[in-house]
């Protein structure tokens, strides 16, 4: 950083009118949002351990309830850009487990600062971003499906359109439209009767 040596001068007045003022003078630097990236990814990351516990405590069984949560869905498409994500983050303060892309957030805030979170609206400040470590794991061991499920014991299921078996051996393959506890229905065929003449 270079200053100038040329002198600055303040000059701050006020009328007395029996009360104290504080005046304060701050030299700050703006940084990039490439800046702010390594920052987080140096100090905000959060364990995928402790990812997977939260993911745990948002699936425990309430005993008031009446509705048993066994699973929940994540994109893993960021909601600001509809594109994969690379560096899954959001608040600590954010009640939810899904994720925005730390990429295109800060270069968002740069441009236009305004820091809410895309997912839920709320305010979501640099100080309060992690980057999850547990997303960042199944992003990479997981490339050819764009939303997984997370389980009550912390595991995920990717959740694919198209019948494909491999990615996560963590647990089944989860197929739209079909059921994990009954195998499809075989085709019946009724018998096409024959006219003669």
């Amino acid at each position: 950083m270079y200053l100038s040596s040329a002198t600055n001068r303040i000059t701050v007045t006020w009328g007395n009118y029996g009360k104290s003022y504080s005046v304060a003078l701050y030299l700050v630097r703006q940084l990039t949002s490439s800046e702010l990236l390594q920052r987080l990814k140096t100090i905000g990351v959060k364990h995928p351990e402790l990812c997977k516990a939260l993911v745990k405590e948002k699936l425990r069984l309430d005993p008031d309830s009446e509705i048993a949560t066994t699973g929940v869905r994540v994109s893993l498409i960021c909601p600001l850009v509809k594109m994969r994500l690379s560096v899954p983050c959001r608040a600590e303060t954010c009640a939810h487990l899904q994720c925005f892309d730390a990429v295109f957030y800060l270069q968002m805030n740069e441009k236009k600062p305004t820091w809410m979170c895309p997912v839920c609206d709320k305010p979501a400040p640099y100080d309060q971003l992690i980057i999850d470590g547990l997303l960042s794991k199944i992003l990479s061991e997981c490339e050819d499906a764009d939303e997984i499920e997370y389980l009550v014991d912390g595991s995920w299921c990717p959740i694919r359109a198209e019948k494909e078996r491999s990615c996560s051996p963590q647990c089944p393959i989860l197929v739209l439209g079909e059921s994990l506890t009954q195998p499809p229905a075989a085709p019946s065929f009724a018998p096409i009767p024959i006219l003669g003449g």
